[in-house]
This record gives C-alpha cells, structure tokens and sequence, in this order.
C-alpha cells in the first residue's frame, strides 16, 4: 500500500484526536482533582538517548500535612 506523508499526518493526528485526548482529557482530570500536585521531573537514559521522566503524585491537603509531620530516619 502507497501512501503519500499528507495521508500520513493526517491518520497520526486523527489517531491522536480520537485515541490519545479522551486519555490525556482522564488523566487532567484526575490529576487535578485534588488541592495539591507534586511533579518530579527525573532525567534518564532509555535506548542510548537521554530523556526526561515526569512522575505525578497528587494528594489531599490532610495527607500532606500528615507526611510533613512524619520524621524520616536515613539510618
């Protein structure tokens, strides 16, 4: 099958339309939902390139209060 790159792009962003925001728009959501968001941006190595890997944690403002409060022994 022959295809030329305008056929192309357009199947990639139609993928992206139709498959990838109904995930991107559910993860928003929830990542949101609650009064406090931490990201951790960590760089790392994967297949001889250098990439950055972002972790989302997100908490209710009673749960952060509570780690605040908990002492932490690096022994």
């Amino acid at each position: 099958m022959l295809t030329n790159d305008k056929n192309l792009s357009n199947w990639v962003i139609r993928s992206a339309e139709d498959w990838l925001l109904p995930v991107y728009e559910q993860m928003k959501q929830t990542l949101t939902a609650k009064s406090v968001l931490h990201v951790d941006e960590t760089y790392a190595q994967i297949i001889k390139r250098s990439a950055i890997i972002y972790i989302h944690c997100r908490l209710k403002r009673n749960q952060l209060k509570a780690m605040n409060n908990t002492s932490i022994s690096t022994n």
